[in-house]
């Protein structure tokens, strides 16, 4: 079991309740986090997902301050303390 800490950012802060959760997992993918955070987070999570159950266009990702693609997610192997941020994309003008 390794525990990884979930950080969240700006609107998704908000919208979420909480800047940062501790999540402990069974394995190290990405998938195995975005599983625990369905629980953890309950009905706060269709923020980060969209109805299919994948991430949704929009929020970046980054471990350990390196930023993710979307679709590179599944290739993410997580490690005892990594850090992964989740914020979404800037607006304004």
């Amino acid at each position: 079991m390794i525990k990884v800490k979930v950080r969240f950012y700006a609107s998704l802060r908000d919208e979420i309740g909480a800047g940062e959760v501790s999540v402990h997992l069974n394995d190290g993918s990405f998938n195995s986090l975005m599983n625990s955070l369905r629980v953890l987070l309950g009905d706060r999570v269709n923020r980060l997902f969209s109805e299919g159950g994948v991430l949704r266009n929009g929020l970046i990702v980054s471990v350990n301050n390196t930023i993710i693609h979307l679709s590179k997610t599944r290739e993410v192997e997580l490690r005892e303390n990594d850090v992964v941020d989740l914020m979404p994309t800037p607006s304004g003008g």
